[in-house]
């Protein structure tokens, strides 16, 4: 496989939904994360803004099968028709999950060199922590729940609690959630698109990373 520029998770926002201007704050620390991981990945692989036909790659992981786990295929169609110029893996029709998830990543670190991937899924948390949105620098670890031992994925990530953690693991996310995923995916969906255009842009790109001053 390819390199990836971030092999360590750091948060950078992390706050539940819905406190007030959450849409505001998560859409600039989501173009900030894409923006400076963009330019560290550009640096590493030596390639020239000009040269990037494809800056980013979507990932959204998850089943329809399951209702908690609808998260990540609900933004994946959506950013489909909003982004039909970059590639999404991971859609209602066509899930990135356990069953793919290896040969996927393989296939686009093949078709996509020098990419950055941008990973979302749902997550299970504390009844206190249901409704929480992070974003990290640095990628998620999918089936980490429910025990199940998958690759990390992306270069930047972003997760949303959509149900507490219960004593019986695949129940979890099985049962109804708290959060209805259609509603995260309205969400999410169009602050990834705006701040993909926004970041990635030809122009708008950082040409040397940097950490943000806050």
């Amino acid at each position: 496989m390819c390199r990836r520029a971030v092999s360590i998770s750091r948060v950078v926002f992390r706050e539940i939904y819905p406190w007030p201007n959450l849409t505001l704050a998560l859409a600039k620390k989501i173009r900030q994360a894409l923006k400076e991981t963009a330019g560290v990945i550009r640096l590493e692989a030596g390639l020239a803004q000009e040269q990037k036909k494809s800056p980013v790659v979507v990932l959204c992981l998850g089943s329809m099968e399951v209702p908690g786990d609808s998260l990540g295929p609900r933004v994946g169609s959506q950013l489909e028709q909003t982004l039909p110029q970059y590639p999404v893996y991971g859609t209602q029709l066509e899930p990135l999950d356990s069953s793919n998830l290896h040969s996927k990543l393989e296939q686009l670190n093949i078709e996509h060199p020098g990419a950055l991937h941008l990973a979302v899924d749902a997550a299970v948390g504390s009844w206190l922590t249901v409704g929480q949105v992070s974003v990290r620098k640095g990628p998620l670890i999918p089936g980490i729940g429910l025990g199940i031992a998958l690759p990390p994925v992306g270069d930047v990530s972003i997760t949303a609690v959509v149900k507490p953690r219960r004593y019986h693991l695949l129940c979890q996310l099985v049962n109804n959630c708290r959060i209805k995923p259609e509603r995260w995916a309205e969400i999410l969906s169009k602050l990834i698109a705006d701040s993909i255009q926004q970041a990635l842009e030809p122009g708008n790109m950082f040409t040397v990373p940097h950490d943000p001053a806050d």
